[in-house]
Parts: C-alpha cells; structure tokens; sequence
C-alpha cells in the first residue's frame, strides 16, 4: 500500500467498524461499508463479516445474531485483523474456507452481486482497481 493509504489505516478504528457492521446484522439490516481494502458485510440473517480484497482474506464478526469476538488486535499504531478463512469467488457466490486446512464445511456462503456492485462503485469514487 502507498503512503495515503497506509495513513487511511493507521487512522481507522477496526473495532469501531466490527460494532457498526454487527449492529446492522443484529437490526436484521443489509449493509456493506468498503474502507480501501476492507469491505465489512451485515445481512439480514444477523450475519456480518470482514473481508480483505486484497489478500482474499475473511472473517466472522457474528454468525446467527451472534456476535463473535472480533479478531483484531492493537499492532501499536495502527490495528489489524487474524484472518482466519481465505474467500473466493465462484458461481456470482463468495465461499470461504479455513486458512489452516482448506475445509468449507459448515461455513458459510453468500451471493456476491451487490457486493461485486459496491466494488465497483468504490473504484469509480476513489480511482481505485479492487475485485472480489
């Protein structure tokens, strides 16, 4: 990442933006905020999650109305996430496996259109080239 961007994160409350994401999840809310690399998904279902588009990493941040314990922790200047899944995209869906052992059982997928659109719509805006 470049200088603005390293500054963006350096600047950015990963645990503010899990709370934000949950609450719309445990409100029943779709939503999908996307800061830089980050985008941080809600459903209607009560399901929220992290991902990073660059590195094609991903993770829970409440499954079922249930919050997780969110998976970041304070690198001293700035926060960072413990990705514990990799995505991929296949078939318009976003898949997830686990990064230790490739397993997709018992995690969850989702529909990836209005995802991919929101992408899309963020690249226009901040000149940026980032793809599910």
């Amino acid at each position: 990442m470049g200088d603005h961007a390293d500054s963006q994160y350096t600047q950015l409350d990963l645990p503010k933006e899990c709370d934000y994401i949950v609450s719309k999840a445990l409100a029943g809310e779709n939503a999908i905020v996307m800061l830089g690399c980050l985008i941080f998904l809600a459903n209607a279902s009560g399901d929220a999650f992290a991902l990073d588009v660059e590195d094609k990493h991903g993770c829970p941040l409440c499954l079922g109305r249930e919050k997780l314990p969110y998976p970041v922790f304070d690198a001293g200047s700035h926060w960072d996430f413990h990705w514990p899944w990799r995505y991929f995209l296949a078939r318009g869906s976003i898949y997830f496996e686990t990064k230790d052992d490739n397993d997709t059982n018992a995690l969850p997928s989702m529909k990836a259109g209005a995802i991919e659109r929101e992408v899309a719509r963020y690249n226009r805006k901040a000149g940026t080239n980032y793809h599910l």
